[in-house]
């Protein structure tokens, strides 16, 4: 997959820009809150100790955007990564996306608490800025009034809506199964039986079609933006095209002898499968096989006027693409992708596991559990007995790794040794969040000193050398 270089560089320094956008607002938060009256000392300490900690991890993002960018500049060159250049690659991103995540998350945690204050306030983006919350004062002499916005019209997540039709099909009741079906065939010209009872594999392959209509219908026109409104417009074209005597025909059961129209659904079943466009001559192969099958099964009308026979083309292509032998490539490499993140997620948590756990976890997966439950449920274990500041960050998304980064970074300088190599169960490590609370770095720093290794680190020796040299100072020894 192509990387565009110069939007990587754009959206890390973008995203860098922002974080510090953010501390200093939340800093002039925090300075506004110890100026105030005494009953604001609580909500400052807490306050101070959370931007602490997001100050500290800005310093992550840092690190891992200056890493990203060397990698950048290497795949701008035409650099090819290799196998385990490429997975550090792909660990740097994820680690950032996580780092980005937990400081935001961080923000809104110190917000939560700056509204607790005798005089709330919080930090907030507006207009592409961090800023503090303007009063109900200050937005009258402004004039500002957010609610007047008018919200942006987005579409449907209609990816998300094909991840998830399988299981909405097989949850939905008899009733609204019979009324989907119906409003299916009037729109798309199907011969699905109206009924309770209706078949859920052809219902889902017909609901999956117009997923797919509604989205191609967005792109090229913009005039839907989801899958009912696709419906209804596709209802009223039927209409007035009937009106004038003719067919509209198409859709999932009908005929399809347009070159145009099959390529069309070739193209967005092919998307859909393979994740990438059909080649001219799968179109070409394709159509021919779809209008070969066509012939012998073709989508008519019998005396009662009743629509009988037709070929449901979307699952007669689909049956060809899930039969090659690209697919089960593709199906086994999506799955090692999901072991892959998984154990990443288990490892980010500091979660020992077994083979057979691992493949436990992925076969979930492979039945149709989204993959984020899962790793839900891994945080949800490894925040066992931290501090509820903590749980919260983790219930949101945030690794245990992410979260002890700040630390990390602090014990590696001080003890003078690789932070890659300090594991999440290292013992000194973990002493920095207790089942209360966490450490501030300033406490954290000063304990750190009670690991041995401490003692070997270059840090110590040069307090050592500073406290002779100031004896010798003292008694004259030295200038």
């Amino acid at each position: 997959m192509a990387i565009d270089v110069e939007k990587l560089i754009a959206d890390a320094k973008a995203a860098r820009a922002a974080a510090e956008a953010q501390k200093a607002e939340a800093d002039k938060a925090a300075a506004a809150l110890k100026a105030s009256k005494a009953a604001n000392k609580n909500v400052n300490t807490k306050v101070a100790n959370q931007l602490n900690y997001a100050n500290a991890l800005s310093g992550t993002i840092s690190d891992i955007e200056g890493k990203l960018t060397t990698y950048a500049t290497s795949i701008g060159r035409g650099d090819k990564l290799g196998p385990g250049e490429q997975k550090e690659f792909d660990t740097l991103l994820k680690q950032y996306k996580s780092a980005d995540k937990t400081y935001k998350k961080t923000i809104e945690q110190v917000n939560a608490v700056l509204a607790t204050a005798p005089s709330p306030t919080k930090v907030e983006i507006s207009k592409g800025k961090a800023r503090i919350a303007p009063t109900a004062e200050e937005l009258a002499v402004t004039g500002e009034n957010p609610a007047a916005q008018t919200p942006t019209n987005k579409p449907e997540d209609f990816a998300g809506m094909l991840k998830t039709a399988t299981k909405f099909i097989k949850d939905m009741p008899g009733p609204e199964r019979k009324l989907l079906a119906q409003s299916l065939n009037e729109s798309l010209n199907l011969n699905l039986p109206v009924s309770e009872l209706v078949d859920p594999g052809s219902l889902l392959a017909a609901y999956k079609g117009a997923i797919a209509g509604a989205q191609a219908r967005y792109n090229q026109f913009g005039d839907v933006s989801s899958v009912k409104q696709f419906l209804s417009q596709k209802k009223l074209e039927n209409s007035i095209v009937q009106s004038a005597g003719g067919s509209a025909g198409g859709g999932a059961f009908g005929n399809i002898y347009d070159p145009t129209q099959a390529k069309s659904l070739i193209n967005n079943v092919i998307t859909t499968v393979l994740g990438r466009d059909a080649t001219n001559k799968e179109v070409a192969n394709l159509t021919k096989q779809l209008q070969t099958a066509q012939a012998k099964n073709p989508y008519k009308k019998n005396a009662q006027g009743m629509t009988v026979g037709g070929l449901n083309a979307e699952q007669f292509i689909t049956d060809i693409i899930k039969s090659s032998e690209e697919y089960s490539s593709k199906k086994q490499a999506k799955q090692d992708l999901v072991e892959q993140g998984i154990q990443e997620t288990l490892n980010a948590n500091g979660i020992s596991y077994k083979p057979g756990q691992l493949k436990a976890y992925s076969d979930r997966v492979k039945n149709g559990e989204d993959i984020k439950t899962i790793e839900a449920e891994i945080r949800n274990v490894a925040s066992l007995g931290q501090p509820d500041a903590i749980k919260k960050l983790m219930a949101a998304g945030t690794d245990l790794e992410t979260i002890y980064a700040p630390y990390k970074r602090t014990m590696a300088a001080s003890l003078g040794i690789n932070a890659d190599t300090i594991t999440l169960d290292d013992p000194t490590l973990r002493m920095a969040i207790g089942p209360d609370k966490e450490m501030s770095l300033y406490d954290y720093k000063k304990a750190i000193r009670q690991d041995n290794r401490w003692k070997y680190s270059q840090e110590a020796n040069d307090e050592v050398t500073s406290m002779i040299n100031q004896v010798k100072r003292d008694f004259g020894f030295m200038g």
